[in-house]
């Protein structure tokens, strides 16, 4: 393993859609070029339809969850995954068309070791079959210049209370493509496979 520092990414889901937010994020970035020139700055953005800050970043960064996170829960969810997809690259391509666009965060959760025949939902079959919708949704945008999977492996998350509580039992994101002793899920070969030679 090799890593490399490509992007300064900062303020991750802060409130980019208000005037504090963005006098937040106006101050770090120009901090952050002051402090190294020589490589872009992004920060995650998840309020995709009022965000007023993605102006301020090289690379506009989004982390969304169509069929996951989000308040409509009926259907099935992979189908929201291109329609929630292509609006968002709409708006930010309506406001900032010269600007690089990312999916810093997209994923699902799937308990290792639950299988399922119908791929039921936090299945280890759901979470592959949600993967591969969404990366096969993503490569075929080439206004998309990057993707990153959320996440590795599956961590603490210690929600006590409110709305996302559905999607952190047992205090745990279960979103890994590996589980907590990193052993692999099925996701973890869907992944591999789509990404290979990419």
């Amino acid at each position: 393993n090799h890593p490399a520092v490509i992007l300064w990414g900062f303020l991750n889901e802060f409130d980019s859609a208000s005037p504090q937010g963005y006098a937040l994020c106006a101050r770090l970035a120009e901090a952050i070029r002051e402090e190294d020139g020589s490589r872009p700055v992004t920060f995650a953005c998840n309020h995709v339809d009022a965000d007023i800050c993605a102006g301020l970043a090289d690379v506009i960064a989004f982390n969304t969850y169509p069929g996951w996170i989000d308040a409509e829960n009926d259907g099935d969810p992979l189908e929201r995954i291109k329609p929630a997809c292509d609006e968002i690259i709409r708006r930010f391509r309506s406001l900032h068309p010269n600007k690089p666009l990312m999916v810093s965060e997209m994923g699902t959760c799937g308990i290792y070791g639950a299988h399922d025949s119908a791929a039921a939902q936090w299945s280890e079959e759901f979470q592959a079959e949600y993967l591969e919708t969404v990366i096969r949704a993503i490569f075929a945008r080439p206004e998309l210049c990057g993707f990153t999977v959320w996440q590795y492996h599956d961590t603490r998350s210690y929600l006590r209370s409110g709305a996302n509580i559905r999607c952190k039992p047992l205090a745990c994101n279960f979103a890994g493509l590996y589980d907590g002793f990193r052993h692999p899920k099925l996701a973890a070969g869907v992944v591999g496979r789509l990404f290979a030679g990419k």
